[in-house]
């Protein structure tokens, strides 16, 4: 394989990852596609909408084969530094480090991925908040509680990760993983 080979394969891989990570973690659709999304253990903090204190943030489990996954992306971006030195899927900054998708062009200049600029010809345009509608589908039979934790609908005071919080987190996450396998 030439270097243009490659740098095709890791834009698939990044087209896929981009639309799992969107399914996975029922991403909003912005201004940014995959808005900051933090690593710790099994679980990923996503921050798709923005406000000041913090409250629309949300925490979701990730299944074993999503986390396989962006462990595969970062070995493929490893691998690829030599050629293209910019690829840094790692990025940090004052809140700490998080996971930044790239798209290597056809100049061999590395650029933050954008859906709407690196399109997939072999794959179907899909609607703005594509995940959150499949997952908001399927999530209808199970509490309004876990609803709000998994697509970041909050009451006012009822913010599921608050320190006052009744929500059981070890319930939360078999319902979401239970989910989530489902789909995958």
């Amino acid at each position: 394989m030439d270097v243009g080979d490659w740098a095709a394969a890791f834009n698939g891989l990044t087209h896929y990852l981009a639309r799992w990570l969107q399914l996975g973690l029922v991403l909003r659709s912005t201004r940014h596609p995959l808005p900051s999304i933090w690593l710790s253990n099994d679980w990923m903090v996503v921050t798709d909408k923005h406000r000041p204190d913090g409250s629309t943030d949300r925490l979701l489990p990730i299944t074993p084969a999503l986390r396989q996954q962006v462990m595969a992306y970062l070995a493929a971006s490893r691998a690829l530094m030599a050629s293209a030195p910019a690829l840094q899927p790692l990025q940090q900054d004052a809140s700490g480090v998080f996971l930044q998708l790239f798209y290597i062009e056809p100049d061999g200049q590395v650029t933050p991925y954008r859906p709407h600029l690196h399109a997939d010809s072999n794959g179907a345009k899909l609607p703005p908040n594509w995940g959150r509608k499949v997952v908001r589908s399927l999530s209808s039979k199970y509490p309004g509680r876990f609803r709000d934790a998994e697509l970041g609908h909050w009451v006012r005071g009822r913010h599921a990760w608050d320190i006052t919080s009744t929500l059981d987190a070890q319930d939360f996450q078999q319902h979401w993983l239970k989910a989530q396998q489902f789909l995958e």
